[in-house]
């Protein structure tokens, strides 16, 4: 049997959490796309393990870690008690499960992947057999993707009207 519950974390996206199984979704109402595979270990401690992490959607931009921390929230409101700040989640960085349209498939690599999970957080890193593995808590994750700077793009310089100039009087030929 499944299980629905609709979440609205008050910022205008609105979330299906659905129930089947074991493996549970948690995925945006209005993009299908965009999505959480997971799985809660009831055991003592309570985890989270994330099978998933899907995202193509564009607008807002940065819509996967916006889906992450609202999962979160949603995991905390919904089982108060029992989830909180100290849950540890835990994930398979796996590439190529889903291509993804916006990311060159030579940047999709288990490498890029891993700095990616790091850079919000996900501050354990271990290997079993071929599989590498990251986890954090639910705090420290929320944080990183709460703190998370897009880096790259071009540096902005002021340049003078005159620097201008003889720029685009070497450029005539």
């Amino acid at each position: 049997m499944e299980t629905l519950e609709d979440y609205n974390n008050g910022n205008g996206i609105i979330y299906e959490d659905s129930s089947r199984f074991r493996v549970k979704k948690f995925k945006r109402k209005d993009d299908t796309k965009c999505f959480i595979n997971y799985e809660l270990n009831e055991t003592t401690p309570v985890s989270i393990y994330i099978d998933i992490w899907s995202c193509f959607t564009t607008i807002p931009l940065g819509s996967g870690r916006i889906l992450m921390k609202d999962f979160f929230e949603f995991m905390k409101k919904k089982n108060v008690g029992v989830i909180d700040d100290n849950t540890v989640v835990s994930l398979t960085p796996t590439p190529n499960v889903i291509e993804n349209p916006r990311i060159p498939k030579e940047k999709r690599t288990v490498a890029n992947l891993v700095g990616y999970y790091k850079s919000i957080n996900f501050d354990k890193e271990y290997v079993q057999g071929k599989d590498n593995y990251l986890s954090g808590t639910i705090g420290n994750i929320i944080r990183g993707i709460t703190d998370y700077k897009k880096n790259g793009g071009r540096r902005k310089t002021k340049r003078s009207k005159k620097s201008n100039m003889r720029k685009s009087k070497r450029r005539r030929y």
